[in-house]
């Protein structure tokens, strides 16, 4: 699924995304609140390593708009920030 191509071009601003083998259509929407990201990490604070899987939602986490999910072993908070960016220091 993709956002719709005219002419070699993506049209961007679409509301709507299409399946390029079968012509599918779903509104983006629909189709973002159906997103997963799947997560494999090493824990910061523990160093044991997980895996997680989560609807794509992004939240203010110290300031900063992120992708947050707690380590399996120590529950320790990880974000994960658009562009890496850092978290607002207190």
């Amino acid at each position: 699924m993709g956002k719709p191509v005219e002419g070699g071009k993506v049209k961007v601003r679409a509301d709507f995304y299409v399946c390029p083998a079968c012509a599918y259509r779903v509104q983006k929407k629909k189709y973002e609140e159906g997103l997963q990201v799947h997560i494999l990490y090493v824990c910061p604070a523990c160093g044991k390593k997980g895996e997680v899987s989560q609807p794509f939602v992004r939240k203010t986490f110290q300031g900063v708009k992120a992708i947050v999910f707690s380590c399996e072993a120590c529950k320790e908070k990880i974000p994960i920030t658009k562009k890496l960016k850092d978290v607002k220091k207190k």
